[in-house]
């Protein structure tokens, strides 16, 4: 599956990524506690324009992990946000944790 198919899917994104031609597929894992936790993540090019949220929100990932970045800490996140658990925010944790393991290194401007 593409990542364009990927992200047509207006359902929950699970299991693994594999890096094929610089695009990142998904693979299929057996259920386990990684595989729910992935699945309170969402992607939809209808919502918050194809970025990956917490599912039935638009709450993205990227927001959360840039609030808990800043200093909030999780409970102030979900008393801001009432209709989110803690397993949501695990759910980030995990969802960006597994991207940047199949995505390679990163370069960064060195010091100097």
């Amino acid at each position: 599956m593409s990542t364009k198919q990927l992200l047509d899917r207006d359902q929950p994104v699970g299991g693994e990524f594999q890096e094929t031609n610089n695009t990142l597929e998904a693979t299929e894992k057996p259920p386990g506690s990684d595989q729910k936790l992935l699945e309170r993540i969402s992607v939809s090019p209808a919502v918050m324009v194809g970025k990956p949220v917490i599912k039935g929100t638009r709450v993205t990932v990227e927001y959360v992990l840039n609030l808990l970045a800043h200093g909030a800490t999780q409970g102030e996140i979900l008393e801001e946000y009432e209709g989110l658990c803690e397993e949501d925010i695990h759910a980030c944790f995990l969802f960006a944790s597994r991207f940047l393991e199949k995505s390679g290194t990163l370069q960064t401007r060195s010091e100097g």
